[in-house]
């Protein structure tokens, strides 16, 4: 075992918890369903997975809150509007359309008949079958039915929580697998899932009994990118909403008339769950500065960053991080 990596991997697993992570717009878009009838509350975590970022998922919510009738009628909204829409590259099968909203809208199609037809799954405590159910839905793989499954638990539309890894495809987290157990020669691409299960259940067991299986899989995926990738630290999901916000705001206060974007409901609910520390709302800083500047830190200068622990607006050598006082 690599104990540096075991050490970062544990850093990174307790400060991201401390934002409301991993992914905690996850959390977000969950409490704003809290009040829904049941069939809103699909439609509306489908939005969310369907664009993956609360931002976007509240513009098309605010003008559908419930799925309409006619398909037709979501094309020519997302046709019209594809400027004021983003996407997480994860969802890069919805997002690399050139009909500019066709793959999105057979996506909520399957949205449709998941309100329809999950609600025969409610309740259920057969974590396979769930899995199945959401991997057969329309633009939805390994990636998005691990997100679907997830919120609809939440939601307490099924009793299941994630077995494994889901090991199968996941080569992010297996990535990160293979990092923390060098002796293993474990391929994170190859075909041998029952040794990605063990070397996952060992990492949990021995060392990470607090996590959820789905926890897991979403902190091994964002370390490895922490490390490998230098795109991820502690907080970063949270600035990634917040650039998101801030890409689409103008646009959507232009449609609606409005000489300065209104606050919506994700900006309120990100106050009410996440520590103040963590927002760069309060904070003052640019999400976007922010990656340039921490998505190499653990692994060129050999700590885990925290703005529970650091001063982000005080530090300039991140060599050195001002602690906050």
């Amino acid at each position: 075992m690599n104990e540096k990596h075991l050490k970062f991997f544990g850093e990174f697993c307790k400060y991201e918890k401390l934002t409301g992570g991993p992914d905690p717009h996850m959390a977000d878009v969950v409490h704003m369903c809290k009040d829904l009838p049941v069939e809103q509350k699909v439609w509306r975590v489908a939005l969310y997975v369907g664009v993956y970022n609360i931002p976007t998922a509240e513009a098309i919510w605010t003008k559908f809150p419930e799925h309409p009738q006619d398909n037709g009628v979501l094309f020519d909204f997302f046709y019209d509007h594809w400027e004021g829409l983003r996407f997480r590259r994860e969802r890069k099968s919805v997002a690399l359309d050139a009909t500019h909203g066709e793959n999105l809208t057979r996506y909520c199609d399957g949205a449709e008949w998941t309100i329809e037809h999950l609600l025969e799954l409610h309740g259920e405590t057969d974590f396979e079958r769930v899995w199945e159910f959401a991997m057969g839905l329309p633009h939805v793989g390994r990636y998005a039915a691990t997100k679907l499954v997830e919120c609809w638990r939440r939601l307490g539309i099924v009793n299941v929580d994630c077995e494994d890894i889901r090991p199968r495809g996941g080569w992010s987290p297996r990535t990160a697998l293979a990092m923390i157990y060098p002796e293993a020669n474990h391929d994170p691409k190859g075909d041998d899932i029952g040794q990605a299960n063990e070397l996952a259940q060992d990492l949990r067991e021995g060392h990470f009994p607090h996590l959820s299986w789905y926890d897991l899989e979403v902190m091994l995926c964002e370390y490895k990118t922490s490390y490998k990738t230098k795109r991820q630290f502690p907080g970063r999901s949270l600035d990634s909403e917040l650039s998101y916000e801030k890409a689409i705001a103008s646009y959507w206060a232009e449609q609606a008339g409005d000489p300065e974007p209104p606050p919506t409901e994700h900006m309120r609910t990100r106050i009410a769950l996440h520590p103040r520390w963590a927002l760069g709302e309060v904070q003052g800083w640019d999400p976007k500065e922010r990656l340039k500047k921490l998505g190499h830190v653990v692994s060129k200068f050999g700590y885990t960053w925290s703005d529970s622990l650091y001063d982000y607006n005080a530090t300039t050598d991140f060599a050195n991080p001002v602690r906050r006082t």
